[in-house]
C-alpha cells in the first residue's frame, strides 16, 4: 500500500503490529483513524463468510441502477482513456495463460451463442467486413504472400492429404459457387478486371454496376452452355 497524503496519516502502531515501512507506526485513514491493513484483514475475512449476500447485493444494486452504472462508466472511461489501456495491456502480459484459459472455458460454455452473435454481426455488417478484407489484403500483400509461402512450405503433406480427403466438397463448392453470383464475387470480378487498372476503389462501385456486371455475367455463362450443348 502506497502513502497517500490526501486520505492517510501515519498513527499509533495498531495491536497487530502492522508496520507501515519500518516507520515505527501504521498507515491509518485520516477520517476514520483506523489501520488500513487491519480493514483489508477485515474485509476479506467479512467477504469470506458473506460471499453469497455480497453477491446478492451486487446483483440487486446493478439490476435497479443500469443505467446509472452506465453513465458514470462512460464518464470514467471518457476521462481515463490513457490508464485504462495502460493498466489492460500491463494485465494482459502477466496474465496471458489466465486469460487464455478463461476464454476457454467461456467459448467451451457458449458455443452456440457466440457462433449465433457471429452470424448475425456478419448479415449485419457484409459490405463492411468484404470492404476490410479488402484493404488488409491492398495493404499486405507482400505479408500475406510470405506468410502463405511460408505456411504451404511447412505443411505441404498436411494440405495434400486434406485436398485428396475433400476433392469431390471441395469440387462442388466451387461448382455452386460459380452459379451464384453473390454481390462480392461480382464487385471483385469489376475491380480486377477494370477499376483497379484506373486506381477506382471497390466502394466506389455502384449497386447498379454490380447488377448490370451480374446480368452480363449470366448471360455470357448462358450463351456458353447453348454453344456446348449445339457443339456436343
Amino acid at each position: 500500500m502506497k502513502f497517500n497524503p490526501e486520505i492517510h496519516c501515519l498513527g499509533k502502531l495498531c495491536k497487530y503490529g502492522h508496520e507501515f515501512e519500518d516507520s515505527g507506526k501504521s498507515l491509518r485513514q485520516k477520517q476514520e483513524k483506523r489501520c488500513v491493513e487491519c480493514r483489508k484483514v477485515y474485509k476479506k475475512i467479512y467477504k469470506q463468510k458473506n460471499n453469497q449476500t455480497i453477491v446478492d447485493g451486487n446483483r440487486k444494486y446493478y439490476s435497479n441502477n443500469k443505467e446509472k452504472i452506465a453513465i458514470r462508466g462512460n464518464i470514467y472511461y471518457s476521462d481515463n482513456k490513457e490508464k485504462i489501456a495502460e493498466v489492460s495491456k500491463i494485465y494482459r502480459l502477466n496474465n496471458k495463460e489466465k486469460i487464455a484459459i478463461r476464454g476457454n472455458i467461456y467459448y467451451s460454455d457458449n458455443k452456440e451463442k457466440i457462433a449465433e452473435g457471429k452470424r448475425k454481426y456478419r448479415e449485419k455488417n457484409r459490405e463492411k467486413i468484404a470492404e476490410g478484407k479488402r484493404k488488409y489484403q491492398e495493404e499486405n500483400k507482400e505479408k500475406i504472400a510470405l506468410k502463405s509461402k511460408k505456411y504451404y512450405s511447412e505443411n505441404q503433406e498436411k494440405i495434400k492429404k486434406y485436398r485428396e480427403e475433400n476433392k469431390e466438397k471441395n469440387n462442388a463448392k466451387l461448382r455452386n459457387q460459380s452459379r451464384v453470383l453473390h454481390d462480392n464475387h461480382v464487385r471483385s470480378v469489376i475491380w480486377n478486371s477494370i477499376y483497379r487498372t484506373y486506381g477506382i476503389k471497390p466502394k466506389d462501385i455502384t449497386p447498379e454496376m454490380i447488377e448490370l456486371k451480374r446480368e452480363l455475367m449470366q448471360f455470357k455463362r448462358l450463351e456458353k452452355e447453348i454453344n456446348n450443348v449445339i457443339n456436343s
